[in-house]
């Protein structure tokens, strides 16, 4: 992204927040196969983007976003910075859209961002205890390819400063598939009790056309906590293009919660699925104590585990008192905030961690195929210039997951 600086080959940390250096790798994730591919990203991945040009120092963390910036770059500390600042600005930038007593679903207040496909989605998974289980349904590849059957493909391309370039296929079928390239970075939480993953946009020349069409990832964030109630917190916040520009914006709008509140209960199964086979998945490797210098990645130190051991200390269990998780906001602590803030004033980690108010109830809408009908007919009529007014439906906002989040395992 503009405005990033060269980094080290050293881990950096953001707040709580530090990066994992072996990335995809230490999930289990097959490393990029030697070859021509390999050579050709690895000539246009870089670790600054000093002649990546335009935004200057003036523009912000989501009109970078926006307009595609450094897609040469690997994931920097600065852009993390910027993106857990813009993550906890709470309602003063994100309003509601939809909220029940498990999930809540937000959208950035300036809908000129990322062609208006800006969204903040969360939820408390109260059965998932292993959050190894639930980070291993966004970064277990080979077991994803064994239920999840719309996002496939995953080819790691290069890898370098902790950053992965990764390509990914997913299927929208009665549509042409949809393929993308990012990049990928894992974080550890300081507490051992969280990870972040950080995807954005890669350069699309990393990977040659294929019959697909070429998608745009802006930016997705994955946050997996623990609850403070127990369980899981999820908390996705994404900006994605799927390049599907006949769709109207009636119609994702009126999916969208409940495509997520499916997509957390497919999560949950396969987590619940994980736990009664006593799986422990690679990624359980990004729990735990922070590495303490010129240690491996992943390994705590055997005192400090001896320790936790006969303390009776669990891992998965937080007090309520820790403020820092929060089922719908980001670990913010640590992080700086200034007068020139892309909200203006600095929100409190208490709002911002705060769900949106639920909106009023709505008249029953129609069903998702009916809606898919309608607008197909409509569309192939030539009748879509003007969006429907539906029943508690506004006129311009979110895709659903299944067409934004392409990434992770919403869909």
């Amino acid at each position: 992204m503009s405005g990033c600086v060269a980094e080290s080959s050293q881990p950096w940390s953001v707040g709580p927040w530090t990066l994992e250096p072996r990335g995809l790798a230490l999930c289990g994730n097959a490393a990029a196969a030697p070859g021509e591919e390999a050579r050709r990203v690895a000539a246009k991945v870089r670790a600054d983007t000093a002649s990546a040009g335009g935004g200057g120092e003036a523009s912000t963390y989501s009109q970078r976003l926006s307009s595609l910036q450094g897609a040469d770059c690997v994931v920097t500390q600065q852009e993390v910075s910027e993106f857990l600042e813009l993550a906890g600005q709470g309602e003063a930038l994100w309003e509601g859209v939809s909220s029940d007593a498990r999930t809540n679903v937000q959208r950035h207040r300036d809908r000129s961002l990322c062609g208006g496909v800006f969204v903040k989605m969360s939820a408390h998974i109260p059965t998932a205890t292993d959050l190894s289980h639930v980070a291993a349904c966004y970064l277990d590849f080979a077991d994803r390819a064994t239920w999840d059957k719309q996002v496939d493909g995953f080819r790691t391309l290069h890898s370098k400063e902790g950053s992965d370039a990764l390509y990914y296929t997913m299927h929208v079928p009665p549509l042409s598939d949809r393929d993308f390239v990012i990049f990928h970075a894992i974080l550890r939480h300081e507490s051992g009790k969280g990870v972040l993953l950080y995807m954005r946009h890669a350069d699309p020349s990393f990977v040659p056309h294929t019959r697909a069409v070429r998608a745009c990832c802006y930016v997705t964030v994955v946050e997996i906590t623990e609850h403070p109630e127990g369980g899981a917190s999820v908390v996705v916040i994404a900006a994605v293009d799927p390049k599907i520009p006949f769709l109207p914006k009636w119609i994702v709008n009126a999916l969208v919660p409940s495509e997520w509140r499916k997509n957390v209960a497919e999560v949950e199964r396969h987590c619940s699925k994980l736990a009664a086979a006593g799986t422990r998945p690679a990624c359980a490797a990004l729990f735990g104590p922070r590495p303490q210098p010129g240690e491996a990645p992943g390994a705590a130190p055997a005192a400090e585990a001896a320790a936790k051991a006969a303390a009776g200390d669990d891992d998965n269990n937080l007090s309520p008192d820790d403020t820092t998780c929060k089922d719908s906001g980001f670990f913010i602590s640590g992080t700086t905030r200034s007068p020139s803030s892309e909200s203006g004033a600095s929100t409190p980690p208490a709002a911002a961690h705060s769900a949106a108010p639920a909106p009023p109830s709505a008249p029953a809408q129609p069903s998702a195929p009916a809606l898919l009908e309608r607008g197909a007919s409509a569309a192939k009529q030539g009748a879509l210039k003007a969006e429907p007014k539906l029943p508690a439906l506004e006129d311009d906002a979110v895709r659903p997951a299944s067409m934004w989040c392409g990434e992770c395992v919403c869909r």
